[in-house]
């Protein structure tokens, strides 16, 4: 465990005296990048840094449930870092793109995953204009 959590900082860019290992191969193997709203502004990390060639996946942190609908978390920082994740797909055509509903700071999702509307919820963020996977 430990050493994932390695990988993914190394793969993100966020603990730059380390070297990422090669990129991942068709062996069925998941490398998973977790990407925050926030980074962009508060570490100066745009998604656009982020090394695409090295990761399977990306988990975006975060989306919100507001009246039974996924919604984004933060609309302003969400668009701009929706496109940078998108333009990664660019540099690997095979990378996942994934959305974290839910945070810490999330109060509405406790209620809100007790519902029946919560699968109907997550089918309709993958719909979502603003979505990221393609």
């Amino acid at each position: 465990m430990r050493s994932l959590l390695l990988c993914l900082l190394v793969a993100l860019g966020l603990s730059p005296a380390c070297e990422a290992s090669a990129a991942p191969t068709d062996t069925g193997k998941k490398v998973v990048g977790y990407y925050i709203a926030w980074a962009r502004d508060a570490r100066s990390f745009p998604p656009e840094k982020i090394d695409a060639r090295k990761l399977t996946h990306i988990n975006y942190a975060f989306a919100n449930i507001v009246d039974g609908k996924v919604v984004m978390g933060d609309p302003v920082a969400d668009m701009a870092n929706f496109a940078g994740l998108r333009a990664l797909k660019k540099t690997n055509p095979k990378l996942k793109l994934l959305v974290s509903v839910g945070g810490v700071e999330r109060k509405a999702i406790a209620p809100a995953r007790k519902t029946s509307k919560t699968s109907a919820c997550c089918s309709k963020l993958c719909a979502a204009p603003w979505a990221v996977s393609a």
